[in-house]
């Protein structure tokens, strides 16, 4: 089967990443806080680190879940490992 994708994604990995922020599917569980943005990435050989601003003023976020979620998203990228940091806003 042959497909054409004729979306303009320039960015791939960048976009997944901002679509799996924004995820809102009733039935699923989203693990990052609303609102979380993607400030800055870097991806070096097989391994991304990356800043997300997040709007929580709770001391409690599924940290594990959200690298994990990242990493699924990503490993068909080539990334094996996954480093988050965490910009917090109130």
């Amino acid at each position: 089967m042959t497909y054409t994708n004729k979306t303009a994604v320039v960015a791939p990995r960048i976009t997944a990443i901002r679509q799996l922020l924004a995820a809102k599917k009733e039935g699923l569980e989203n693990p990052f806080p609303p609102k979380s943005e993607l400030l800055e990435i870097d991806f070096a050989d097989h391994k991304a680190t990356i800043k997300i601003q997040v709007h929580s003023s709770g001391s409690s976020m599924a940290v594990e879940k959200m690298q994990l979620a990242v990493l699924y998203t990503l490993v068909h990228f080539g990334i094996q490992k996954v480093n988050l940091q965490f910009i917090r806003t109130l």
